[in-house]
């Protein structure tokens, strides 16, 4: 243990009061080449996220399976900040696969329910932001879980709220409907 109850990288088992599945999270895919540690492929360019999830830097980690990674944030906007990463290296939400995004679906609930009780907090919000131009910094899908304290410390938002014409509705219903 490191300096201040940091653990260095976030192996198997450690601090994670929610569960952990074994080791299976750790065995390197088959069909992955290069260079395999701690369930990611090392390559250059990596983003923080990749490195916490190597072990090559540490992390406060609050739960871990064989998909997802959650660990507290180092610049928390209130206590509990929480950071939820997929184990699968996408910068957005619209690359991730289906099982990755299953997987966060099912764990930020018991997150949110988690970290709101050991803080004291019954609100929070749930940040997720998707390329540069949406103010995303780190380029691998992250959402924040931020308890909003009584205080008023959490996350501060200002919405500029427009107006959604019928005419307008109808044409994104239909582009939207023909994505898929």
């Amino acid at each position: 243990m490191q300096k201040g109850g940091r653990k260095r990288g976030c192996a198997e088992g450690e601090g994670n009061p929610m569960g952990t599945r074994g080791r299976e999270s750790r065995a390197r895919p088959a069909g992955v080449s290069g260079a395999w540690r701690g369930g990611v492929t090392l390559t250059l360019g990596m983003t923080i996220f990749a490195k916490i999830l190597s072990g090559q830097i540490p992390c406060h980690k609050v739960y871990e399976d064989a998909h997802v990674l959650a660990f507290l944030d180092i610049n928390p906007l209130s206590p509990g900040h929480t950071l939820v990463i997929p184990k699968e290296a996408k910068a957005t939400v619209g690359e991730l696969s289906d099982d990755s995004a299953a997987a966060i679906g099912r764990v930020l609930p018991r997150l949110c329910r988690a970290i709101g009780r050991a803080v004291g907090a019954t609100d929070y919000n749930i940040l997720q932001n998707n390329g540069a131009g949406a103010h995303q910094v780190v380029m691998h899908v992250h959402f924040h879980i931020i308890p909003k304290m009584a205080d008023g410390r959490g996350l501060g938002i200002r919405w500029e709220a427009g107006k959604l014409g019928a005419e307008e509705a109808a044409g994104l219903v239909k582009a939207i409907g023909a994505g898929w």
